[in-house]
């Protein structure tokens, strides 16, 4: 992820340096926006797999928990 910010940043140097080349700015944008999204999909996995983490969790020890969910236990096991 961090080589993904310092290539953005990188990019944006590049942009700034570019104004006169309308062609080589616009694939310099596109490139911006890929990785910004590439960003941002990578902390929203890295998010969703924390809260699977704890989640998986619940369903998964043996307890009171795995008991008093039963019915939500054996549909976390098909997922």
């Amino acid at each position: 992820k961090n080589d993904l910010e310092d290539s953005i940043m990188q990019l944006q140097g590049i942009s700034a340096a570019t104004r006169g080349s309308e062609t080589l700015a616009e694939e310099v944008a596109s490139w911006i926006d890929k990785l910004s999204v590439t960003v941002e999909v990578i902390d929203s996995w890295a998010h969703v797999q924390s809260i699977w983490m704890q989640v998986e969790a619940v369903f998964t020890s043996q307890g009171h928990s795995n008991e008093a969910l039963a019915a939500e236990t054996k549909r976390f096991q098909k997922v």
